[in-house]
């Protein structure tokens, strides 16, 4: 019997969770969840040759187009985007950062997106348990809670507000 409600509760728990990845952004740890309108897609890598973009045509934060799998993809500086650094990332910082993508695992179809994000590291993909809410996180509607790590507690980020964001800052929207 004890066995049976140990499974029951793990069960439970495992429902409750969601995939997310670690990063550090301005020193800072965030979790990026893996969720049903966010998805993380296979592409966590360093950063590749950067395409850059006109000045005044995108907003300061977009740091230009890399190729991600024979497809053309916005890369976004996540930390600058949630003012976390201002201007480009030190040296050192550049050299380790980290590109997520998420979006939609097929080529996008009208409402669907992808979009690149640069981190400033990278760590692991864990599973967070639920989370405590964040209403007073300096991040306000980005952060969705906080949740326990293998690295300490982090704020996880809701990803579907920050690509809204991305895409209304763009001129575009989203269904």
């Amino acid at each position: 019997m004890i066995a049976e409600q140990e499974i029951l509760q793990q069960a439970e728990a495992a429902r409750e969770s969601e995939w997310c990845y670690l990063v550090s952004l301005g020193g800072n740890l965030y979790a990026l969840p893996d969720n049903g309108r966010t998805v993380l897609l296979p592409f966590i890598s360093s950063v590749p040759q950067v395409t850059s973009l006109p000045k005044g045509l995108v907003p300061p934060y977009v740091l230009g187009l890399i190729n991600v799998a024979q497809r053309g993809e916005v890369l976004i500086d996540l930390p600058r985007l949630l003012d976390l650094r201002v201007g480009p990332a030190s040296p050192s910082v550049a050299e380790s950062q980290r590109i997520v993508v998420l979006g939609e695992g097929t080529p996008p179809e009208l409402g669907e997106y992808r979009l690149a994000f640069a981190v400033d590291y990278g760590y692991e993909l864990f599973q967070a348990g639920p989370g405590t809410p964040a209403p007073t996180h300096p991040l306000g509607p980005y952060v969705s809670s906080l949740v326990e790590t293998p690295h300490g507690e982090a704020a996880c980020l809701d990803m579907e507000a920050v690509c809204n964001a991305v895409l209304s800052d763009m001129g575009a929207e989203r269904l």
